[in-house]
């Protein structure tokens, strides 16, 4: 969807899909159920993370693999322990993005990557207030000149400026596997992109009635919404995909839009894997689900195991 069309609730969605769906436990006596504990001891203690959203993907002699990421809060030294013998194998690496300057961007200058975004773009918009940038810049700690550039329109790109100092996964496996001397491909284009945004607003207006409204920054952002909030929400979805639990619901199917960028990535994927030797990493909300990427799969005919 398109950040500067987005409700809030929307982004923020989004923003946990990546987390799985909660399973249906038994009630703890505190009031707690049983996962919700689980989670809570993974937030307060981090480890590396035994099992990742990790596939194999097997046709007759081929053989490939697919990782389920967590696009920001993860780095790749917690999954590297189950994953690096597969990347080492693999003869290339498929990202949902692949743009090796950008990643090398992120990797050297933060500040520059979020700067140079599209979405901050001001003729589209409009700069914050001088309130809300010196809120952002004492509360919410974003680096002053990303403060000023930012749009007030771009919900989404306030959200990744929020996450400036946390590990990006997607980004980290481009760099190691260029250490490897692996080619990087990209899945999604420009027309793919498009095509789903354009899906995902249909949907919208299908489910609710109307076009989705303006996601404006200082009305979502600078009034009832806390640090604190935003970070206790991020920390809860990355100790969800730390705990690496198969999803329980298939919620993914009722987002059309990333269902369209599946089947668009399949088109791509089906010579490569017919090869074998090839890694896919893509968010974990495009694993699971009838329209999923591991049930594409197992209908093109491959089995499909999780290691």
């Amino acid at each position: 969807m398109r950040s500067s069309k987005l409700k809030i609730g929307i982004l923020l969605s989004l923003l946990c899909m990546a987390i799985g769906a909660q399973s249906s436990v038994a009630m703890q006596t505190d009031g707690q159920t049983a996962e919700q504990t689980a989670v809570q001891g993974a937030r307060e203690n981090p480890v590396p993370i035994a099992q990742p959203y990790l596939f194999e993907i097997r046709k007759g002699p081929t053989v490939s693999w697919i990782l389920g990421t967590y696009h920001v809060g993860v780095p790749y030294r917690d999954i590297a322990p189950a994953v690096e013998q597969y990347l080492r194998k693999s003869r290339l690496l498929f990202l949902e993005l692949a743009d090796r300057e950008r990643a090398k961007l992120w990797v050297n200058d933060p500040t520059a990557a979020i700067i140079s975004s599209t979405d901050l773009d001001l003729r589209k918009g409009h700069r914050l207030s001088e309130a809300a940038q010196n809120r952002l810049t004492a509360e919410f700690k974003i680096p002053s000149l990303i403060a000023k550039h930012i749009n007030a329109e771009s919900c989404s790109t306030f959200l990744e400026a929020l996450d400036i100092k946390e590990p990006r996964l997607d980004v980290e496996l481009h760099m190691r596997s260029l250490e490897l001397g692996t080619r990087v491909r990209a899945l999604d284009t420009d027309k793919l992109r498009k095509e789903a945004d354009q899906i995902s607003e249909a949907e919208y207006v299908r489910r609710h009635g109307s076009e989705p409204k303006e996601c404006n920054v200082e009305e979502h952002f600078m009034t009832d919404v806390s640090l604190a909030d935003l970070q206790s929400e991020s920390a809860e979805s990355t100790a969800r995909y730390r705990m690496g639990h198969d999803y329980t619901e298939d919620m993914f199917s009722l987002y059309d839009g990333i269902a369209h960028r599946n089947q668009g990535w399949m088109i791509t994927l089906l010579p490569e894997l017919n090869r074998g030797d090839v890694f896919i990493a893509v968010g974990a909300a495009h694993l699971y689900s009838e329209r999923g990427m591991i049930a594409l799969l197992e209908r093109a005919g491959f089995t499909i195991r999780r290691l």
